[in-house]
């Protein structure tokens, strides 16, 4: 099964940054975040890898991670001229893709544990309306206060970066072949119109969840957490 890692985003909460170099390129723990997804892949034996990336940034993932030999994987490249969208960026490899295919978002990190993910992927697939399998957390850390007030409109609760016990998509999952159908340049996201889509459909989606460690590197104070984490006790590096 190859794994598509979808790294052609232009990183707009990380600026300055992302001007100067690829987001997937960020250090963490002394290792850009793409080196460490690629050896989470290779771990779990997801060696046939598609990089999803933009042609501005080209060169630069060419040069460190060329065919993937040094990190004893295979590597093979989609680029895109402009963003199109999580979805439309696999729909533009769909050349590359020859059967159920798993998604990473480049910007995330995680030590989920992708074999448990393939063989609960494996139990569904020969199910007709199944659609594919989402890597989930059972619960996410808000960035920001959260607050409950009376019907006298007075705060009665405040709670800062609360934890909301909420299933919610840790951007990873394995999919059907078919799913790349679904996808047009007008819905070529993924959670906004591709799974909902599905769902509206009458298709199938099961979930994995993951109890492992999860960061997303998407905005400048997550990236630097995650940094800061992984330099203390490498729970992502």
């Amino acid at each position: 099964m190859k794994a598509v890692v979808i790294a052609a985003g232009e990183g707009e909460r990380l600026k300055p940054y992302s001007d100067i170099f690829p987001k997937i390129m960020f250090p963490v723990g002394g290792k850009p975040i793409g080196r460490i997804i690629v050896e989470t892949l290779r771990y779990y034996n997801f060696t046939d890898i598609i990089f999803c990336i933009s042609k501005q940034w080209s060169k630069y993932i060419h040069d460190y991670f060329g065919d993937g030999r040094r990190f004893n994987v295979n590597i093979q490249y989609s680029e895109s001229e402009k963003a199109l969208g999580t979805a439309g960026e696999v729909k533009n490899a769909q050349s590359l893709i020859t059967d159920d295919f798993l998604i990473y978002y480049g910007d995330v990190l995680t030590k989920i544990n992708l074999r448990e993910l393939y063989e609960t992927h494996i139990i569904h697939k020969d199910n007709p309306i199944y659609m594919g399998t989402l890597a989930v957390q059972d619960m996410v850390n808000t960035e920001v206060g959260l607050i409950e007030t009376n019907h006298a409109d007075t705060i009665t609760k405040f709670v800062e970066k609360a934890k909301i016990y909420q299933n919610n998509w840790s951007a990873i999952a394995i999919l059907k072949k078919k799913v790349l159908d679904l996808i047009t340049p007008e819905e070529n996201d993924f959670g906004t119109h591709i799974f909902p889509k599905i769902i509206k459909e009458g298709l199938s989606l099961k979930i994995y969840i993951n109890v492992n460690s999860w960061g997303d590197v998407g905005n400048i104070r997550s990236y630097k957490r995650i940094n800061e984490e992984a330099n203390k006790n490498e729970d992502y590096a």
